[in-house]
């Protein structure tokens, strides 16, 4: 197959909407160090209670107004307390209300219980995870748990803003998040490292593995079930799609490899035009049983930092690893639908649904 010579570098500064001040969030907590230490304690841990080990993976870093830390944490979640005295800092870490839930029934299994002693559960796993980084991390002291944003609020009144370090966390088929916070103040004494992230080349972006889309009425797409199957157009001509909002990078499959060979952006919204400052008549609302609604089929997901894209050229290979063995999610816009299976139904393509994730009283079947 000849590939097109006139292809361009992908334009990744387009994505680069990291300014100054995130990537010095990044550098000043060491993100990508920390994280590199934590992981065979985190993978073992994982094995030990049979969710076939754990990863760690940096998502992204920003700065959040306290005022903004319920939007940011919506539904339950559960905050460690720690402090590290010599320097005056504090920070809470941050874990997933449902992933809290799972560790804690995979940990409370008859014989399985580890020696907690008085700080509870939450403080048995940040002490061994403190004690798994080592060096100045061994000065950090666990002080108790705020089970919601208001706590942490309260803790931080003398700085208006945070710095909130996103974490994904991969443990055989639960996946989680996690997260840390620390005020202004607190962070502003720690010390920067010169091996962290120094530009906005080294930020990480996730690109999720397009199988094929399908439009749905918006009927369909609220009142899936477990089990249901969902068919979808694959992509024309074999080709494959690794998809980041409105970009896209077009390749083929070779194996557990992505031969790159095009991209395209897409631009989001239309012109609206002027809009009228004036009020009509109230209108009674109309349930649009009927409304399509786009809806994706994606395959997992692989990090490319900005660097990587801007050096992308046709013909490089991305490397998938084991994005292709991970379930297949179905999406509309940004919101997971479901998850589950490929199946093939009489020369058709579509996924048969093991999970599904709508909310209500009409989806008893929810997870």
């Amino acid at each position: 197959m000849n590939l097109r010579a006139e292809v361009g570098p992908f334009p990744a500064h387009r994505l680069a909407r990291v300014g100054r001040a995130e990537v010095e969030l990044a550098r000043r907590l060491r993100l990508r160090a920390r994280l590199e230490a934590l992981a065979p304690a985190a993978f073992e841990l994982g094995r030990q209670i049979g969710l076939g080990g754990a990863a760690l993976a940096f998502a992204r870093v920003e700065g959040l107004a306290l005022e903004d830390l319920r939007r940011a944490f919506p539904g339950e979640w559960r905050f460690a307390v720690l402090n590290e005295p010599t320097s005056g800092r504090m920070g809470f870490l941050a874990l997933e209300g449902s992933f809290w839930s799972l560790l804690l029934s995979r940990l409370e299994a008859p014989g399985e219980e580890p020696e907690r002693g008085r700080d509870g559960l939450w403080g048995w796993l940040v002490c061994r995870g403190l004690a798994a980084l080592g060096g100045e991390a061994t000065a950090w002291r666990f002080c108790g748990v705020a089970t919601s944003v208001g706590q942490v609020g309260r803790l931080c009144q003398q700085s208006e803003r945070m710095a909130c370090a996103w974490i994904r966390i991969t443990a055989g088929f639960a996946p989680g998040r996690a997260a840390w916070l620390e005020p202004e103040a607190s962070l502003q004494r720690a010390p920067a490292d010169a091996r962290e992230v120094s530009a906005a080349s080294d930020i990480a972006i996730p690109f999720s593995l397009l199988l094929g889309q399908v439009e749905l009425e918006a009927a369909e797409a609220g009142g899936m079930r477990r089990g249901d199957v969902v068919f979808f157009q694959p992509e024309a001509g074999g080709r494959r799609v690794l998809a980041c909002g409105g970009a896209r990078l077009y390749g083929q499959i070779e194996g557990a490899n992505f031969r790159f060979s095009d991209w395209s952006l897409q631009s989001g919204g239309g012109n609206m035009g002027e809009v009228k400052n004036e009020e009509g008549r109230a209108l009674e609302p109309v349930l649009l049983e009927g409304l399509p609604v786009p809806v994706s089929v994606e395959a997992g997901t692989v990090q490319l930092t900005v660097g990587e894209l801007s050096g992308l050229r046709c013909g490089d290979v991305i490397v998938l690893g084991d994005l292709l063995l991970a379930p297949v999610s179905v999406r509309a816009g940004s919101r997971l639908l479901g998850r589950g299976e490929l199946v093939d139904v009489d020369g058709r393509r579509g996924v048969r649904l093991l999970e599904v994730f709508l909310a209500g009283a009409d989806h008893a079947d929810a997870v």
